[in-house]
């Protein structure tokens, strides 16, 4: 199924119409870009980083020595923050539009340690931290799979990664096949089940749930010998955040 659908289309559109609503679902978010105050949206990713930094092994690092990526950076709401403590942040989005609000708001807030791409493949050198929440759950699996090889190959021996994969659903969703798309609409955000072929129109937010195992099959083989498993649950789609650091491989 994965195959069907472009979502890179959906999140360019997201980011010209409704960068902040998209990457955080709320009424609140839902006005012109120019009524957000950015000292206000990135507070809450700030108390995010700051949780996932106090957990070992990201807080045995030196993080003021580190370049890191924050893959999937919307509209820098974690970026910034990992900005704040690392010596740059390569933040990458498909998006031009999320790029580009996410570099007014590094300016707008004193970071000019941050640099913009929109794929893994133009990250120079290696990389000391890898960050990604919420993203890979709206990346059709085939392709998420392809930018987590890519990611994880940046990564030096001693970084650290910090990344969130959703991999079921509660109740009948739960129940679903495991490429079967969710689409979140982007109107209302209510949550409904899609089954092929009746795909949404561009513009719309489609969930995937990732199998596991092959997420931990690549870092096992990747030297990491270790992980961290932080568990979410957003309205019945469940997560985790890995946390890990690459050894000798």
């Amino acid at each position: 199924m994965d195959e069907h659908r472009n979502t890179d289309r959906d999140w360019e559109q997201l980011g010209r119409e409704k960068p902040y609503w998209a990457v955080i679902i709320s009424s609140k978010w839902d006005v012109p870009k120019e009524e957000i105050d950015p000292s206000e949206y990135i507070e809450p990713g700030r108390q995010h980083i700051d949780d996932i930094c106090s957990r070992h092994p990201l807080a045995t690092l030196d993080l003021g020595n580190i370049t890191a990526v924050d893959f999937g950076c919307g509209v820098g709401r974690l970026t910034i923050p990992m900005a704040e403590r690392c010596e740059h942040v390569h933040a990458i989005d498909i998006s031009s539009a999320m790029r580009s609000e996410a570099s007014k708001n590094a300016a707008l807030l004193g970071q000019n340690n941050v640099s913009f791409h929109e794929t893994p493949s133009s990250v120079p050198g290696k990389i000391g931290w890898i960050n990604s929440f919420i993203v890979f759950q709206h990346i059709a699996t085939r392709n998420g799979l392809g930018l987590f090889d890519q990611l994880i190959d940046l990564l030096a021996v001693g970084g650290v990664i910090s990344m969130h994969f959703t991999y079921a659903r509660r109740s009948k969703a739960a129940a679903r096949k495991a490429d079967e798309l969710v689409v979140m609409s982007a109107r209302d955000g209510k949550i409904e089940g899609l089954v092929e072929p009746n795909f949404p129109d561009n513009g719309k937010m489609l969930m995937f749930d990732y199998d596991l195992n092959k997420i931990i099959a690549r870092l096992q083989t990747r030297g990491f010998e270790s992980l961290s498993i932080l568990f979410t649950d957003y309205r019945d789609h469940l997560g985790v955040n890995i946390i890990g650091q690459k050894g000798k491989t």
